[in-house]
């Protein structure tokens, strides 16, 4: 679909920006939050580094096409924590498990996206 696109509008601006889904997926997995829990850290890691690696098979090969187009400008977008001042901003998520585990964890599913997204480009 984007070798179409790209076809079809030269010279046209790419952004691509993916990955932030398979970690919000994550943090819904009852074995992560098992194991985050349970402070499981290389279970933890595992699953980081196992969600990291589907981006880049998802981000990978779409890069390749953009980057195929001698005409086409890639603009390559990191992530940002979403949840850096969950808690701060709406205190009555502050008694709950998922939002406790996403306020924890989101600084190295961040930091693990951005890792995965500047070694595919």
């Amino acid at each position: 679909a984007l070798q179409t696109e790209l076809a079809a509008h030269p010279d046209s601006l790419v952004t691509i920006q993916v990955g932030a889904n398979d970690f919000l997926n994550l943090l819904q997995e009852t074995a992560f939050q098992t194991a985050l829990f349970g402070h499981d850290t290389s279970t933890v890691n595992a699953m980081i580094a196992a969600t990291a690696s589907t981006v880049a098979s998802n981000y990978v090969p779409l890069l390749t096409v953009a980057k195929a187009d001698p005409q086409a400008n890639v603009l390559i977008l990191g992530d940002y924590n979403p949840f850096a001042n969950l808690l701060t901003d709406n205190p009555s998520h502050a008694a709950d498990p998922i939002y406790q585990l996403a306020y924890a964890i989101a600084p190295p599913l961040t930091a693990a996206l951005n890792t995965t997204v500047a070694a595919a480009a």
